[in-house]
Parts: structure tokens; sequence; C-alpha cells
């Protein structure tokens, strides 16, 4: 990361004073670049909707101007009369900025946090990802379900039910695909796709090819939560070492 940008924490209320109008603004400019579907009330209205509930709403700056934003939200459902805390994520992040900012440690470590503080509660991170690149790379790091190797457990999918319909979206019939308001703007490069093709297919297979969102589950436990840290954190030293390596053979 670069040294003039930043990342901030900033709570609803403040988010949505008159003074951070730019702010708001420069946010749905940034969506607009990664996504498409909401129009700019509507995604105000999903800020609102956030806020409602446990979350957390990171800000990722250059200088003065918004070039990302990492929202990490915490929900309460009940089945079969136990407490199931399930976690979920939107990221965006301007292209030129990707690969700078480790988004996803930061949702990690908002559930550490949650588990540490709820030591005996069932939590599952819960998700719909639209970025193969994403699912990928989580795929990798802490094994995320669905993949080629694992379809999501019996015990899970009422928990991915309830997620999915009370965002007002709908299971397709393979039980995974999730038609979604927005669509993301990403096209996945081939050196990408070769590093695990066989992910790939599966990845453009339960999404129709990239028609639909993909759900995906990974239990909250401490080994899988310390587990996506690890990863996540030696790959950016990996990242680290390789640029000032390269650095020192153009000195």
């Amino acid at each position: 990361m670069n040294k003039d940008m930043k990342v901030k924490k900033i709570s609803l209320d403040n988010l949505l004073t008159d003074e951070n109008t730019e702010v708001i603004n420069q946010m749905y400019e940034v969506y607009k670049v990664c996504f498409e579907g909401w129009k700019k009330d509507e995604f105000i209205q999903y800020l609102v909707k956030v806020g409602a509930r446990p979350s957390q709403i990171l800000l990722i700056f250059d200088k003065n101007d918004v070039v990302g934003y990492n929202i990490a939200i915490i929900r309460k459902f009940v089945l079969q009369r136990k407490k199931v805390y399930v976690v979920s994520a939107d990221i965006a992040l301007l292209p030129k900025y990707r690969g700078q900012v480790a988004n996803l440690i930061h949702i990690f470590l908002h559930g550490l946090l949650f588990k540490i503080t709820h030591p005996f509660s069932r939590i599952v991170y819960v998700d719909i990802i639209m970025n193969y690149k994403m699912y990928q790379t989580m795929v990798n790091a802490v094994g995320l379900i669905p993949n080629p190797q694992q379809e999501i457990p019996e015990g899970y999918k009422q928990i991915i039910k309830e997620v999915v319909t009370s965002d007002g979206f709908k299971l397709e019939d393979n039980g995974y695909a999730v038609s979604t308001h927005d669509k993301i703007h990403y096209q996945v490069p081939d050196e990408l796709k070769m590093r695990n093709l066989k992910l790939y297919q599966y990845f453009m297979e339960k999404t129709n090819n990239a028609t639909y969102g993909l759900t995906v589950l990974m239990p909250g436990t401490y080994l899988n939560v310390f587990k996506g840290l690890y990863k996540f954190i030696l790959k950016k030293i990996g990242k680290q070492y390789k640029r000032l390596h390269q650095a020192a053979g153009r000195n």
C-alpha cells in the first residue's frame, strides 16, 4: 500500500451526515466502476440497511479520495431453536489499487474479534461471490465451499437458504447460484484461468458462465479464521519480498 493510501473505519451515523455527502458520492462512483445495477438512492438505502446490523464499514483512501470500501456484516438467525451468526462482506476497490490493500484480512479480523467475544456461538461465513478471482483466493486460503472437492453439507443448506431469502434473492435449481441485483465488471485473465482450470470450470458451471453469483460458505471455526489470516499475511509478505528483490535487481 503506497504512503498516500489509508484505511479508515467509519460509523454509519457519521457516514450519513451532510459533511460526508461527498464521501458517499465517491463510494457510489467506486461501486459503478466495479458493479452495475443500483441507482444512487438504492445504494444509500443499502448502507442504511447495513447500519441497522452489527457491521464494520472501512473506507480506503488515496489522499482525500475514496478508492474502495470494505463492509463486514454480522447477522443473527435462529434455526431449529439455535442461534447462528452469519458473517458476510461487500468489497469494492478501483482496479488500479487491487493487490495494494489486504481487504480480506480485515474481514477475517472482524470475524475473529466476534468469535473471541462469542466463543461458544456458531458462526458461519456466507456470501454471494460474483468475482472468480475472489472465489479462487478464498478457496486456496480457507477451503471455501462449494469447490470441486467438496459440496456444501446438508446441515448448512438451510442456513444458506435463510440468508439468501432474507436478502430478497432466490436460489436457482442447482442450490448454489443466485440472481443478484447487480452485475460485476470483471474479465477473468487467461493466466488466472489456467492456474486452476478445474476450479475455473467448476465456478463457471455453477454460475451459468458468471450469469449468477455463487453462494459460498465457510464454518467460522478458530482454525479456519487463523488459517485464513496466516495465508493472507504470508501472501502479502511474499509479494513485498518479491517487489524488494526486483527493486534490488534494478539497482
